[in-house]
């Protein structure tokens, strides 16, 4: 039977590095998913939703070995695990809408071979 998602977090705790893997493969696919939903297509242009899981798992492990967590059942778990996500989404949207960055401002430009086309920014504009 598998353990728990905060025995797993006490056993990586406690050093253990498969606890720590144990996690990563509990909740990545359920979190790629998460963030998937929330990218516009602009943003999803941009950014892939792997590394922002990637970041939202470093941020629970750093976050969580600094004692700034504790989990009191499983569901306490996933509940931070959306939480950081949603953030960092949310966030990451902010900074792609800054000025010279702003996804909005994307345009297509148009080819002869639709596979030539490139996402460009109108700066200056």
């Amino acid at each position: 039977m598998s353990d728990s998602s905060s025995e797993l977090i006490e056993r990586w705790r406690d050093g253990d590095p498969d606890a720590a893997t144990a996690l990563y493969e509990r909740y990545t696919n359920r979190l790629a998913q998460l963030v998937r939903q929330h990218f516009n297509e602009k943003l999803a242009n941009r950014l892939e939703p792997e590394d922002v899981v990637q970041s939202v798992m470093r941020s629970m492990f750093r976050r969580t070995r600094a004692g700034e967590f504790q989990f009191d059942d499983d569901s306490d778990v996933w509940k931070l695990l959306v939480t950081i996500a949603l953030n960092k989404v949310r966030n990451k949207a902010r900074f792609n809408r800054a000025a010279k960055r702003d996804v909005r401002r994307d345009v297509r430009l148009s080819t002869s071979k639709p596979h030539d086309d490139w996402i460009v920014s109108r700066l200056g504009q």
